[in-house]
């Protein structure tokens, strides 16, 4: 069964507007935020500890009246996964067929913005020395 993989994990961001820090991004409180003063290329990282199976992201964006990001690029192994141009919506679920199977994951803005907010990233999966484990057991 999945799981959120990244709730309170190790965690940083290139870049940080006001009092929202990257630790707000997994910290599974709706309530906090995690932002970014947005210029091309910014990231937020979090570190799953493991290398895991990701099978699905779901991304809670703050929906306001100033500009925010809606062009972003998910990656894992350096290499992009996801790309959303255009992507307004408050909650996006990103889903991965085949799982995805990496221990970081960098989310990066691909235009410029006024800001990158982000009240949780969720990502769903397993860690995959927990999966041989119970194989095996």
């Amino acid at each position: 069964m999945s799981t959120n993989i990244a709730l309170n994990k190790t965690c940083a961001q290139s870049t940080q507007w006001g009092g929202y820090v990257a630790e707000y991004g997994v910290d599974g409180n709706m309530s906090t935020q995690q932002a970014m003063a947005a210029s091309p290329n910014d990231w937020f990282k979090v570190d799953l500890g493991y290398n895991c199976t990701i099978d699905s992201i779901d991304l809670h964006k703050v929906v306001s009246d100033r500009p925010t990001a809606s062009d972003y690029a998910f990656t894992a192994n350096v290499v992009d996964v996801v790309t959303a141009d255009n992507d307004d919506a408050a909650t996006k679920t990103h889903i991965f067929s085949p799982y995805l199977r990496t221990r970081y994951l960098r989310v990066i803005t691909t235009t410029e913005t006024q800001f990158i907010d982000t009240y949780e990233y969720q990502i769903y999966g397993m860690n995959i020395e927990d999966t041989v484990t119970s194989i095996v057991s």
